[in-house]
């Protein structure tokens, strides 16, 4: 992709969204989808949203669970097109990058900025969330946020080749090259290792050398 086009990705992303939504027909349903994913303002929790809107949290996730479940589905069988388009695209960055990776790191590549906004990485997010396929990897203490391609596996597997990664870092003391690092794996490629290596909040890297983020070798303070 030319770096004109890289920087057209980013108004690409935020159409797709906004056609998404049109796509939702009650306004309440819209307004929790949008502050839920942060789409245009930063993200809001379910109390925040169910106060403003004077329904109980529990009605908030009980509704954005349902509109998610009606817009994936519509997705799967090609009834909105700004899916298909903005997916595109992700999954030939994936295809391109090691089939994995943080969101971040997606919308910064797509968008060819260092440092993506906040509404460009959510607007990532949302897309893959609703695409049949990709995979979300959801962030917690040991996992970033992370988008893959569905055919490699669900966010459980995910999870666990990451877990495989961090295991084996740990077991071989210290750090290590990526090159090395695939031979002691069973992994495609060393790009799939970089990439799925990436959504460890454990690991870090210094110059492709990686290893424990506690590590100053590889994570110097």
């Amino acid at each position: 992709m030319s770096e004109s086009a890289q920087k057209d990705t980013a108004a690409t992303l935020k159409t797709a969204v906004q056609e998404i939504l049109k796509s939702i027909d009650q306004e309440r349903e819209r307004e929790i989808i949008t502050r839920r994913f942060g789409l245009f303002d930063r993200r809001e929790t379910l109390e925040q949203i169910g106060e403003l809107l004077g329904i109980t949290r529990e009605r908030v996730r009980q509704l954005e669970k349902a509109i998610l479940i009606r817009l994936k589905i519509a997705a799967s069988e090609d009834k909105i097109p700004a899916v298909q388009a903005t997916e595109r695209l992700i999954v030939r960055d994936l295809s391109e990058n090691g089939r994995v990776g943080r969101v971040q790191d997606i919308a910064a590549r797509m968008t060819a900025v260092k440092s993506p906004t906040a509404e460009t990485k959510a607007h990532v997010a949302f897309v893959a969330e609703l695409s049949p396929k990709l995979t979300v990897v959801n962030e917690n203490d040991n996992y970033h946020h992370g988008v893959g391609l569905a055919e490699n596996g669900d966010e459980k597997k995910v999870r666990s080749q990451v877990d495989e990664i961090v295991k084996t870092i740990k077991k071989h003391g210290e750090p290590i090259d990526i090159e090395a690092l695939h031979d002691m794996l069973s992994f495609e490629s060393p790009s799939q290792v970089r990439a799925t290596a990436s959504l460890s909040k454990a690991l870090a890297h210094l110059k492709d050398v990686w290893g424990l983020a506690k590590w100053p070798t590889v994570n110097p303070k």
